[in-house]
């Protein structure tokens, strides 16, 4: 394990996210960062003891630290966010690989998927990584697994989100799992129009109250835009557990 302390005084370490430039991503050290405060005192204690142990008839000392998890429980279940930009085989195979956790928790966890998405002020109208609505225009979530364009990404992510959306209550969203699976399928097709109507077919989604949702497009947008923004999430995939943020370190 890796402790980072703080280098600025009085932070709180909840306000501080780390990337990376990408090549960080087979590392798979766990790594818990701490306050400035608290860095101090260990290297501290770090050294009294190094200092005892010099002695040779002194019985050798040594210090231990203890990391303990503490989860936020707003109640009695479970509570996380899938966020991850639509298309994105990395994010696609993390959700089908956390539908086997799901299952197991069932009525104790409610899980709400969230596609990433973004205001752009560098994009035009007729730019295929967008869409526009009104002087509002959005962006796709980075990815270096985007087979398809950011306007087809947050096409495909609202279809998702509208599936959810109707289904969410019945059995325990299983729709939306089994379609997300489904979705997987169609990545080498770059996520044809044959294959995800083929899927939406084979799961049993009723076209007619996907339409009606897909009219709210706009409002989908404005809203996932602004839970990103809240969220201080910069990749994907990612899920916040309770409230916490982690992040999916490779899939």
């Amino acid at each position: 394990m890796t402790l980072i302390a703080d280098n600025r005084p009085n932070r709180d370490p909840e306000s501080i996210i780390m990337i990376d430039d990408g090549t960080g991503l087979s590392v798979a050290i766990p790594t818990v960062i701490i306050t400035k405060e608290f860095g101090d005192a260990l290297k501290e204690e770090i050294k009294d003891v190094e200092r005892k142990n010099e002695n040779p008839s002194n019985k050798r000392d040594y210090v231990v630290l203890l990391v303990d998890f503490k989860m936020d429980n707003p109640d009695d279940r479970v509570e996380y966010d899938i966020w991850y930009t639509s298309g994105d085989a990395t994010a696609l195979n993390y959700i089908i690989s956390m539908k086997a956790y799901n299952d197991k928790l069932g009525k104790n966890a409610l899980m709400t998927p969230h596609m990433i998405v973004r205001t752009c002020s560098f994009c035009t109208n007729q730019d295929p990584n967008c869409k526009s609505h009104g002087t509002t225009i959005y962006c796709a979530g980075f990815s270096n697994n985007l087979p398809i364009s950011g306007s087809a990404s947050l096409s495909l992510g609202i279809e998702e989100h509208c599936i959810y959306d109707i289904y969410k209550d019945v059995n325990n969203g299983e729709m939306w799992w089994d379609y997300m699976k489904e979705v997987y399928g169609c990545r080498d097709k770059k996520y044809s129009d044959p294959c995800i109507s083929t899927a939406k077919q084979y799961i049993g989604i009723d076209i007619s109250k996907l339409a009606m949702c897909k009219y709210r497009e706009a409002q989908i947008l404005e809203k996932e835009a602004e839970n990103w923004l809240s969220s201080g999430i910069p990749y994907s995939p990612a899920v916040i557990i309770n409230n916490r943020v982690f992040r999916v370190i490779s899939y």
